[in-house]
């Protein structure tokens, strides 16, 4: 299974493009899909679903252009977006039930796979309950169901653990895990934690550029020796900022240990220490285009 993502480009009104010739070929497991708010995630997501179609560019799902043919993708297509609506006056079961049948499913597979989704995301007690009734996390954890109905072999997520408490968050993370062995899931976040422990490759989006796309532990390598921990008085952390990538600040009695992604020593008596992911995120986050662009190159090779 594969899903190629070939020169694609969305322009809307504003002057630079929501996505510049983004280049992806994707096999199956999780491919973690990051970048701040404004990168493009949502406007490749909605490409991909076949909700929008793109300025240029092509989409192919095992060598079919889903955008001549979204009905070859739709078919094995799961999608949660980021702003997802309910029926406030139907219960959980009568909105899934009534989604199954959209998407093709009998009413016996659709009983079954509704029992079996409510229950892993722990919502069958309240299935009957109206919609209008639930927390935004329980909304969400609908959503999440009814982007599994079908058991696609494609499954988009838009910010699927947004209103989320920390435990469901985990559940759904092992739950995405355990599912990706056969199908391909793209996770789309802004949450580090969310795909560091799971994703088996992650794309970086910012400016609609893609900036890198690698295994994490290359990502990680990519700044073996560029993360570095040093105090300061608390009067030069501004000035630190300005010329730094500060990652983590933390106060001491002698002044603020800063956390910097640099590929210079940034003070005397600053010392290297393994990086996170979350250094890398925020590394493309907040270095200049052209820099991480560069570095992206590198470590793609």
């Amino acid at each position: 299974m594969q899903l190629d993502i070939q020169h694609l480009q969305q322009n809307y009104a504003q002057a630079k493009p929501a996505l510049n010739d983004i280049n992806l070929t994707l096999h199956s497991g999780i491919i973690g899909l990051l970048g701040p708010n404004g990168a493009g995630k949502s406007s490749l997501m909605r490409i991909l679903a076949t909700l929008s179609q793109p300025s240029a560019g092509n989409v192919l799902w095992n060598g079919v252009d889903v955008l001549r043919k979204p009905a070859v993708l739709r078919r094995e297509l799961g999608y949660l977006p980021q702003s997802f609506g309910v029926y406030d006056n139907l219960s959980a079961w009568e909105f899934l039930h009534y989604l199954a049948g959209l998407k093709g499913l009998t009413n016996q597979q659709a009983k079954t796979k509704i029992n079996e989704l409510l229950h892993m995301l722990n919502l069958a007690d309240v299935a009957k309950q109206p919609l209008g009734s639930f927390s935004g996390g329980m909304k969400q954890r609908v959503g999440i169901a009814q982007a599994l109905l079908n058991d696609p072999k494609l499954l988009i997520v838009d910010e699927p653990t947004v209103g989320l408490d920390p435990q469901e968050r985990a559940r759904f993370r092992d739950l995405l895990s355990d599912m990706s062995g056969d199908r391909i899931i793209i996770l789309s976040t802004h949450i580090v934690s969310d795909v560091e422990s799971i994703a088996d490759n992650i794309a970086m989006l910012r400016e609609g550029e893609l900036l890198a796309y690698a295994k994490p532990e290359s990502l990680l390598a990519g700044l073996r020796h560029a993360v570095w921990q040093c105090t300061v008085p608390k009067v030069q952390v501004a000035a630190m900022a300005q010329q730094f990538c500060i990652s983590q600040s933390v106060r001491q009695a002698d002044g603020m240990q800063l956390r910097i992604v640099s590929h210079e020593s940034p003070c005397a008596g600053a010392k290297n220490i393994p990086p996170t992911l979350e250094d890398v995120f925020l590394y493309y986050c907040q270095s200049s285009q052209s820099e991480s662009v560069t570095h992206a190159q590198e470590v793609a090779a």
